[in-house]
């Protein structure tokens, strides 16, 4: 059983960070680009997140028996054009970094992405 949670809706204007969100996701002050969220079993945090790549961490919080992972969605000129996954952490305190960029073999900047929080048994 897959359970995908739709988490932070982007898109770069102007070289500027647009974030939409029904309050599942918090620019963090300290480091100005940062967006972190927190589950009632997940925690995650991007150091950098725009159109060039994604940059952080994803941490499970409960011994629930769901494993969790990050999944981001690269869009450019209004296609889906990669999907990127972090690798899944089980156990509650585990946690595991990530580092991903819109292109497989050659990586290009993406106008617009979707970063998702996937729940796995």
């Amino acid at each position: 059983m897959n359970a995908w949670k739709k988490v932070v809706p982007g898109m770069a204007l102007a070289s500027a960070l647009v974030i939409a969100g029904a309050g599942t996701a918090a620019a963090a002050p300290a480091t100005g680009n940062a967006e972190s969220a927190k589950r009632p079993s997940a925690v995650y945090h991007f150091n950098q997140l725009n159109g060039y790549g994604a940059r952080g961490w994803v941490k499970d919080n409960a011994n629930d028996g769901w494993c969790v992972q990050v999944m981001i969605r690269w869009y450019k000129n209004g296609q889906l054009r990669d999907t990127d996954v972090s690798a899944r952490v089980c156990g509650r305190g585990r946690w595991t970094g990530f580092s991903m960029a819109p292109g497989d073999r050659y990586h290009f900047k993406a106008s617009a992405w979707r970063v998702y929080l996937r729940y796995t048994r």
